[in-house]
């Protein structure tokens, strides 16, 4: 599943990638596994419909839930990672817990355009 991703998007998002690659296998396995009993236990005709149907809206479900779960888990992580931290110094230079308020942002976290 990661052939498709942007590498800043692969930076926050791989391991959540990589587990909805197991979900859509696991996926396929089920839809396998319930064509075989939809095949055996209903008409040429029951199966055919279900089966054409069933395709197309689990994996349509499957893909809009994967994409919905990496987006709010890249989105979150994303907003972690730069969220600013306050840092106080005195006049003098001196690290306080009083003081001037300096926000401080990690400059390999700043996206760049």
């Amino acid at each position: 599943m990661p052939r498709g991703f942007r590498k800043k998007d692969e930076e926050n998002d791989a391991d959540a990638v990589f587990m909805f690659g197991f979900v859509w296998s696991g996926l396929m396995f089920f839809s396998a596994a319930l064509n075989v009993i939809v095949t055996l236990n209903v008409s040429v005709v029951a199966w055919a419909s279900f089966m054409s149907i069933y395709a197309i809206v689990s994996k349509a479900a499957l893909f809009l839930i994967a994409y919905a779960t990496m987006r709010y888990i890249g989105v979150r992580r994303r907003r972690a990672q730069t969220i600013p931290a306050i840092v106080y110094f005195s006049r003098s230079g001196d690290l306080l817990t009083t003081g001037w308020i300096i926000l401080v942002v990690a400059p390999q976290v700043c996206p760049t355009f």
